[in-house]
Parts: C-alpha cells; sequence; structure tokens
C-alpha cells in the first residue's frame, strides 16, 4: 500500500471524523486529504517531480502532517529533519539529499537560510507561519495557487522511496536510510497489530521528524484515531488532554514517562480513561515502570 492510501483507506472505513487537534484547532480527516491534494498539486506547479526530495524542518503541527501526505502524493520523498539542529547538520542532509525544497517555520527559518547559504542550488523555502516573499513562500499560498491535476498521474508505486530518514551521525556523518511506501506501511500495520491499538485518541508528544513519531500517525490513519499534536512536550497540557480527550494510550519516551510520573498536580486530572503508555528510544528504568503503574493504575 502507498502511504496516501492510508487516508484514503481511513475516509473510506470510518468516514468524516475529528482526525487532528492542535491547541484550539482541529480539523477532520477529510480537510487533512484536501489539504495534501493541493499541497501536491502546488508542488508540482512549483517544479517537484517523482523522486525530488523534499526537506521538513519543523516542530510538531498539523502542517507536518499535510506536508507528509502532500509530499509523497507528489510523488517526492520526504525528509524529515529535526528543527533543532545545528545549521551545519541541516546544510549536511540538504547537500547530500540534494532536496528540491524546505518546509519549515518562522522560528526555524534563520538556521535553515544559514544552512543552505552555500549550497550551488538552493532549494524552494516554504513557511508554515509567515506570508510569501521573495524567496520564500508560504504554505497555504502553495494549496491555494495550486493547479487541478490528478495525482495518480505521478504513478507511485509501493517501491518507491517515500522517507530518507538520516541517522544521528555518531559515528561519522549522518546517513540517510531509504524507506519506501511498503516498508512504512508494514511497519504501522505491525505497530497496531502486535501493540493492540484501539480506535480513540492518542497523543503526538514525539517528533513526527522521527520514525516512532512518523509511525505513530500512520497508526492512526490505519485504526480511525485521532491524535492531539504537541509542538513540545508540556507535562500539565499532556494531563490535560488525556482528561478532555479521554486518550487510553500513547507513546513517549522515558524522560516524559519519569516527568509525568514526578509531577505534583497529576492527582488533579482524571486520568482513568488511561490504560498504556510506549516506551522507546532509551531503557526505561524497571522501577520507575512499577512506581508509574503503581500511580495512574493496574491497567498500565
Amino acid at each position: 500500500m502507498k502511504l496516501k492510501e492510508l487516508l484514503e483507506t481511513n475516509i473510506d472505513q470510518y468516514g468524516e471524523y475529528p482526525f487532528l487537534f492542535f491547541k484550539e484547532k482541529q480539523y477532520t480527516n477529510v480537510k487533512t486529504k484536501e489539504y495534501a491534494d493541493k499541497f501536491a498539486s502546488g508542488l508540482r506547479r512549483l517544479g517537484i517531480r517523482k523522486g525530488d526530495r523534499i526537506i521538513v524542518c519543523l516542530p510538531n503541527c498539523p502542517e507536518v502532517i499535510f506536508a507528509y501526505q502532500g509530499i509523497t502524493r507528489s510523488g517526492a520523498a520526504i525528509v524529515p529533519v529535526l528543527f533543532t539542529l545545528h545549521p551545519k547538520e541541516i546544510h549536511y542532509i540538504a547537500q547530500n539529499s540534494g532536496a528540491k525544497a524546505v518546509i519549515t517555520s518562522t522560528h526555524v527559518l534563520p538556521n535553515v537560510e544559514k544552512a543552505l547559504e552555500d549550497l550551488r542550488v538552493k532549494p524552494f523555502l516554504i513557511v508554515v507561519d509567515q506570508p510569501s516573499t521573495a524567496g520564500v513562500k508560504n504554505f497555504y499560498d502553495c494549496l491555494y495557487e495550486a493547479d487541478d491535476f490528478s495525482i495518480d498521474d505521478c504513478d507511485v508505486l509501493a517501491e518507491d522511496p517515500a522517507v530518507i530518514l538520516y541517522t544521528s551521525g555518531t559515528t561519522g556523518n549522518p546517513k540517510g536510510v531509504l524507506l519506501t511506501h511498503k516498508n512504512l506501511f508494514s511497519n504501522a500495520a505491525n505497530s497496531a497489530k502486535h501493540n493492540g491499538y484501539e480506535r480513540g485518541t492518542t497523543l503526538g508528544v514525539l517528533p513526527l521528524a522521527h520514525v516512532y513519531g512518523l509511525t505513530v500517525s500512520n497508526v492512526c490513519l490505519l485504526t480511525g484515531s485521532s491524535i492531539v499534536v504537541f509542538s513540545k512536550f508540556d507535562v500539565k497540557a499532556v494531563f490535560e488532554a488525556i482528561e478532555n480527550y479521554q486518550v487510553k494510550s500513547f507513546s513517549a519516551v522515558p524522560a516524559m514517562i519519569h516527568a509525568m510520573f514526578s509531577y505534583p498536580q497529576a492527582d488533579c486530572y482524571n486520568t482513568s480513561s488511561f490504560e498504556s503508555v510506549g516506551s522507546g528510544s532509551a531503557p526505561l528504568p524497571v522501577a520507575l515502570l512499577h512506581a508509574f503503574e503503581q500511580k495512574f493504575g493496574e491497567g498500565l
């Protein structure tokens, strides 16, 4: 299955429902598809073609998911980049990947511009939260100026590259790991099956620029679930979301689990819906695991 089919199958199977929550805004799965289709068309209008690489360097926000779905629809490959990286690291990835465009935000733009200074061929710059200016295109302008075209014209195959994830570079320069549409779909399907994910609302506290966070968003589409996206981890906001959205489970890292366990106002929130939290990226101390289970319920 191709990544665009995750969203299309989701709509066919579950109908329209609130898929994405971010601060005071919410977007349905149908609206997400509309934005993705229009962004794919906008990219084609900018000259992006099948096989091109596009960097997405943003904090977690709805535009990350819109962009991911739009990029794969255009036939290009996503290059997720953590927005906290140094300009030298962004420069290396942009040069090594041969990126044709970079999608970013006002907060990250100075580092991105510095990273692209010495490139012989500079990528298009697309910014999600400022008006279009000379050399910088607004994300939503790309949508509204888009031409009508059939995304099937891109002839995207399940074996085509969908994402190029760069390693951390601890033993040398980062290396781009190529993942196909089929790779990512299989990963999400196996995660949903073997981790017992059920339809509901989860929390997007992990970076969508990391494969862990990317998989969580894909699992939501497979299971007909909703996701509350956080641009940064805020323990108070996490407890508020668990209470307000009746969250049953989500994925995190040990530092987040420790912050929740240590939060002095945790008892002020109704967490009775909370059944499980997945932990990854680092070992979870057994003592913390048992203490967390004891504090938040035997269902964990």
